[in-house]
């Protein structure tokens, strides 16, 4: 399965977030955590806008799961978590 830098930074933001705060983020916080990881200034925040593509190509890459109009309602699946373990990135 082949991802883009920016798809694997949105992915471990996900993962990362939900083993440290033991529940889903939403998208305002997977930009915030993104921001520096994607090479943007201090100043500038990653945009919703730009985090909703990333996670729709993951979710049909089967690398998370949402659910519709849950605001916290994205998981990392197994085939996502096995990514970022072959990865070692986690």
């Amino acid at each position: 399965m082949i991802l883009t830098f920016k798809q694997v930074k949105v992915l471990e933001a996900i993962n990362n977030y939900i083993e440290y705060h033991k529940m889903s983020p939403t998208i305002s916080d997977i930009a915030s955590a993104t921001t520096k990881d994607m090479g943007i200034s201090k100043t500038k925040k990653t945009s919703r806008g730009t985090i909703q593509p990333k996670l729709d190509v993951l979710e049909l890459k089967g690398m998370i799961k949402r659910v519709a109009g849950k605001l916290r309602g994205i998981t990392v699946t197994e085939k996502g978590k096995e990514f970022l373990k072959v990865l070692d990135i986690n």
